[in-house]
Order: structure tokens, then sequence, then C-alpha cells
């Protein structure tokens, strides 16, 4: 199967009228696709945009075809959603999808899909290095039971983990800028999909990204914060994927 080899952009429209010309089942996660009523002059034109993005690719189609082919079956992926709160027409998803020794990035908003050949051994990072940028707040990591959490003003004040609850607790109420939620996913041979619970990424107005996840420790559920530098989401992004393996 040989992919793309090099960026393609189209309408989110004429991206799923490929994929469903290619009776691939469901689009890939991240691209919405919610019926839509078309008129006759409508339909038409999405099928003349499609034709025409068919026609221009010549020999490439059928690497467009493997590479949706690709998204539709990939044994890995990370994706994401961006959800920039207050405007929401920046809203956008990406996914990384792999199966070796090929890789694919897609990177969608309401209007285009746009697909670019990626290394299949740096999914984490094609991932994270296509998020809205935002610099990393000064905070300290932080690990928090979410009893503790949870219990508020209930909870002993005096407790070893009741300063870093307390800051946790006044993290997540701050104004936001944006919200990003990841997760990664594995198939297995039969073709059943497992995905992971979510890590959740803040841009703090005025503060800077934090990351945000929970974990299990001694069978007991705690919240970890870290400051939302590249390096920290690349790695929790890859310790994700690997858990499901």
């Amino acid at each position: 199967m040989t992919i793309i080899d090099r960026p393609l952009r189209m309408p989110r429209s004429v991206f799923l009228a490929l994929w469903h010309g290619e009776d691939l089942g469901k689009a890939p996660v991240v691209v919405e696709d919610t019926p839509m009523y078309l008129t006759e002059e409508g339909a038409a034109e999405r099928a003349k945009r499609t034709r025409e993005l068919l026609n221009e690719l010549g020999d490439t189609a059928d690497a467009l075809r493997s590479t949706l082919r690709l998204l539709a079956t990939a044994r890995h992926e990370v994706y994401g959603w961006t959800d920039f709160g207050t405007h929401q027409e920046d809203n956008g998803a990406i996914l990384v999808a792999a199966t070796k020794p090929d890789a694919v990035r897609l990177i969608t908003d309401s209007e285009f899909v746009q697909l670019d050949p990626v290394s299949p051994d740096e999914l984490a990072a094609c991932l994270v290095m296509a998020m809205p940028e935002c610099p990393p707040a000064a905070v300290r990591a932080m690990r928090v039971s979410r009893e503790y959490y949870d219990g508020g003003g209930s909870a002993d004040p005096l407790a070893e983990e009741g300063g870093d609850a307390d800051e946790l607790r006044y993290l997540m109420r701050a104004p936001r800028a944006a919200v990003h939620q990841l997760h990664a996913a594995i198939r297995d041979g039969r073709g059943e999909r497992r995905y992971s619970s979510p890590l959740s990424v803040i841009d703090l107005s005025g503060r800077g990204r934090v990351l945000s996840f929970q974990s299990a420790r001694d069978g007991e559920a705690q919240i970890s914060v870290y400051p939302g530098n590249r390096a920290s989401l690349i790695d929790a992004v890859n310790r994700t994927l690997t858990s499901l393996r």
C-alpha cells in the first residue's frame, strides 16, 4: 500500500464524499460527519469538486485511496480536539494514524481536511507539534488523590497534600483560553478499536498551558498536573499509547 507523499488539502465535504465512496465505514473520529441536506445543485457541486480533485491527482489518486484505507484500519492512533471557547470558529482536531511502515496526519476544522505523510515512529510528536502554540505555565508538578480533590472544604487542610489540592483547584477554576483533549487508540487484528481515557491540556488565560490527567496509584485515583511544555505532552501521549498495547 503506497500512501500520499505530499500534503493534500480539500474541503471536508469532499473528504467525506471520497471516504464514503470507498465504503470505509465510520469517518475518522475527529472528522464530524453529521447528516447534511444538499440541494441538487449542492450535491452536483460536491461531486464536481471531488472529480476535479481526483483528476488533479492523476496517478496519485490511488495513493489517496490507500491513505484513506490506512486511516480506516490503522493499528495505532493518537488524536485530539481543540475548543477555543469564545471563538468556536477556530476549533479543530488532529489525528495521527499508523500501520507500519506508513503513517498519516489529518488536521481538520469545520471546513477543510489536510492530510500529511509523517513518520510512523513519532506519532506523539506529530500530534503535539501540530497543536496551536501556547507557552507552558510556570507551575510545579503536582499529584493529588481524586478523593481529596473532590472533598473540597471538607478535606483536612493540614493533610500533606492539602496545599497541592488547593493550588490544583485554583488552576482548574482559572479562566481558560482553550482546552485540548488528547487520546490514544489501538486496533487489534480483528479490527476491534480500543481507546484511552483523555489527557486534558488547558491553556490558562495569561498563565500558559498545563497538562492534567487521571491515573491510579496503589488502587487510588490520582490527578496529576504538569507544565504543558511539548516534551511533557509528547511523553504523556507516548505513555498513554504504550499502556494500551
